[in-house]
C-alpha cells in the first residue's frame, strides 16, 4: 500500500505543484464549459427577444374585407408595405435581400370562390431569414383563424371531437430531469475521457520518452504498484476534471433555460449525489485502464494519444445511443461497458434509478476494469513491450 501511495504522490505532483497545470487541467474546463453554454443560452434568449420585439414588414394583396376584419385584431404585429411604383421582380429583389419578410396574395374573387378550387392564398416568404420565417407562422395562424370563422358562419362544424388536456399530473421535475438526463450522461462521459486522455497517455509513454521509466522500474516497487498507482492516480485526475465541468453546467443553468428548454429548478438528494460519486470512481478507472493500455503499448506520448484517440471517440460516440431511449430497458445492457454507464447516468439524472441496475453497472464495469488491469500487469512485466523500439 506504501507503495501505490508513492506512485500516486508522484503522479499527482505532476498536476499539483504547478498552479497553471491545476488550473489548465482541473479549474479551465469548468469555466468554459460555463462560459460557452452561458453564452449560448444569453444569446439564444437575446434572439428570441429580439424576434418578439420584431415587426415584420408585409406586403397583403388583393385580399376580402372578410379577412381583414380578421386581420385588423393582429395588426399591430405587423408593418404594412405598399408596393405601389413596385413591379414584380423588383418586390421579389426586396423579399431575397431580407428588405421585406412575406408577400400575400388572395385570388381574384376570393370570397365568391371560397371553397373551391379557384381560391388560393399565394405566400412568398424567404425562409433563410429567420424574420421572414416568424412572418409566415404567425400569418397561417392569423389564416387558419380566419378559416375557422368562416366556417362557423357556413355553420359547418369544425372539431369532430373535444380534446381535453388535464395536465395536473404533469411532474415538471422529472421534465426537467429529462432534459438533463439527455443531456449529461454525454457531457460527463467526455469530461472524464477527456481528462484521462490529457494526462493518461504521458503516464507511461512519456516516462519512456524521458528515459525515467527504467530508473522507476529498478526502485524498490513492485510493478504492480507501480500500474494501480497510476491508474488511481490519473482516475483521480479525470474525475476532478469532469467534477469540474460538470459544476460548469450546472452554473449555467440559470444562464442557458432557453437552450435546455428548461422552466422549472431541480434538486438531486444526498443519495443520487452518493450514487453519481459511485459510478464517477468507476468510470475513472475504466477511462484510465484503457487509455493507459495504448499508453504502455506506445513509444512516445504523441504515439500513446494516436492509439487512445479512437477509445476516446467511441466513448463519446456510445451515450448518444441511450440519449433517446425509451421503455424498458434490458438488465443484458447494464452489463456492456461505458454503455451501461451512460445509462445509469440517465436513470439517475431522470430520477428513475434502479438498485438492481446500479449494482448490474458497478459489478460488470469493476469485472471489466479488472481484467483490464490484469492485461496492463501481464504487459508491464513484458521487457518487449516497455522497452520495445
Amino acid at each position: 500500500m506504501k507503495e501505490i501511495k508513492q506512485i500516486i504522490k508522484k503522479e499527482l505532483d505532476k498536476i499539483f505543484k504547478f498552479p497553471r497545470v491545476i488550473f489548465s487541467t482541473l479549474i479551465l474546463p469548468g469555466l468554459l464549459i460555463f462560459g460557452i453554454y452561458s453564452f449560448m443560452g444569453t444569446s439564444l434568449k437575446g434572439e428570441i427577444d429580439r424576434t418578439t420585439v420584431y415587426k415584420p414588414l408585409i406586403i397583403i394583396e388583393n385580399a376580402p374585407d372578410s379577412f381583414l376584419g380578421v386581420f385588423d385584431a393582429f395588426s399591430e404585429n405587423f408593418i404594412i408595405f405598399n408596393p405601389e411604383g413596385l413591379s414584380e421582380e423588383q418586390v421579389k429583389e426586396k423579399l431575397v435581400k431580407s428588405e421585406l419578410d412575406l408577400v400575400v396574395t388572395f385570388s381574384d374573387d376570393f370570397e365568391d370562390s371560397v371553397f373551391t378550387e379557384d381560391s388560393k392564398v399565394t405566400i412568398l416568404a424567404n425562409n433563410g431569414n429567420s424574420n421572414s420565417y416568424s412572418a409566415y407562422s404567425l400569418f397561417s395562424e392569423i389564416l387558419n383563424a380566419y378559416k375557422e370563422i368562416e366556417l362557423a358562419k357556413l355553420d359547418i362544424k369544425t372539431d369532430l371531437f373535444v380534446i381535453d388536456l388535464d395536465d395536473t399530473y404533469t411532474d415538471e421535475k422529472k421534465n426537467v430531469g429529462m432534459v438533463l438526463a439527455m443531456l449529461m450522461p454525454m457531457l460527463i462521459i467526455t469530461f472524464v475521457f477527456a481528462g484521462t486522455l490529457s494526462i493518461g497517455a504521458d503516464a507511461i509513454a512519456g516516462e519512456k520518452e524521458r528515459g525515467t521509466l527504467a530508473t522507476l522500474l529498478m526502485a524498490p516497487i513492485r510493478r504492480n504498484s507501480i500500474i494501480i498507482g497510476k491508474i488511481i492516480s490519473t482516475a483521480f485526475i479525470a474525475i476532478v476534471s469532469a467534477a469540474s465541468s460538470f459544476v460548469g453546467v450546472l452554473a449555467s443553468m440559470p444562464f442557458a433555460k432557453d437552450l435546455f428548454n428548461i422552466n422549472a429548478s431541480v434538486s438531486y438528494s444526498f443519495v443520487d449525489f452518493v450514487i453519481l460519486f459511485a459510478v464517477l470512481i468507476v468510470l475513472g478507472a475504466l477511462s484510465s485502464s484503457l487509455i493507459l493500455l495504448a499508453s504502455t503499448f506506445a513509444k512516445s506520448t504523441k504515439e500513446a494519444a494516436s492509439y487512445a484517440m479512437p477509445i476516446y471517440i467511441i466513448a463519446i460516440l456510445i451515450p448518444t445511443f441511450s440519449m433517446f431511449s425509451s421503455g424498458p430497458i434490458s438488465k443484458v445492457l447494464y452489463t456492456i461497458p461505458i454503455y451501461n454507464i451512460s445509462l445509469i447516468l440517465k436513470d439517475i439524472f431522470s430520477f428513475n434509478i434502479n438498485v438492481t441496475n446500479f449494482l448490474i453497472t458497478i459489478a460488470s464495469t469493476v469485472v471489466f476494469v479488472s481484467i483490464l488491469i490484469f492485461v496492463l500487469l501481464k504487459m508491464f512485466k513484458s521487457e518487449k513491450i516497455l522497452f520495445n523500439k
